[in-house]
């Protein structure tokens, strides 16, 4: 199991107020625009940005057209 240092720990909500960057809103206008997912399609979205890769975990209800 790995040991997180406490001093280098940083809880998400400071992560988020210290950086300059809009991560959140970025990352849901990639599932929409390049994914191409609809909003009402997301059911729950989680950024994991404590590892070495960035990835998005999503939960989506998949919308097929009835013929």
């Amino acid at each position: 199991m790995k040991n997180t240092r406490s001093d280098r720990y940083k809880s998400f909500d400071k992560m988020v107020d210290e950086s300059k960057n809009v991560v959140v809103n970025e990352s849901l206008n990639f599932v929409y625009k390049d994914l191409g997912y609809k909003k009402e399609q997301v059911i729950h979205a989680t950024l994991h940005i404590d590892g070495a890769t960035p990835h998005i975990h999503l939960v989506v209800v998949p919308l097929v057209k009835k013929i």
